[in-house]
């Protein structure tokens, strides 16, 4: 039996956006989006593994809203928008 990932927190500091995510077996990979006042898309990219269970996105524009998105190995998938 298979739950997906958990997102808990997601953190705009100092230039990163960093992305705790866990999960009972393991976090394959965390993707963060940011999008404009509008929801027009402004970047996207993989986060790299951090300490624990932190994953760190390096981000080229400041946006407005942060989706981040957590896999674990069979794929299941967990969302969370930050605005």
């Amino acid at each position: 039996w298979f739950h997906p990932p958990e997102i808990h927190r997601i953190q705009r500091r100092g230039g990163y956006i960093r992305v705790e995510a866990t999960d009972n077996i393991q976090v394959a990979r965390v993707r963060v989006t940011i999008l404009d006042e509008d929801g027009r898309l402004l970047e996207k990219g993989e986060c790299t593994k951090g300490k624990g269970n932190w994953w760190t996105f390096t981000p080229t524009v400041k946006g407005h809203t942060i989706i981040a998105e957590a896999w674990d190995l069979p794929r299941n998938v967990a969302k969370v928008v930050l605005k």
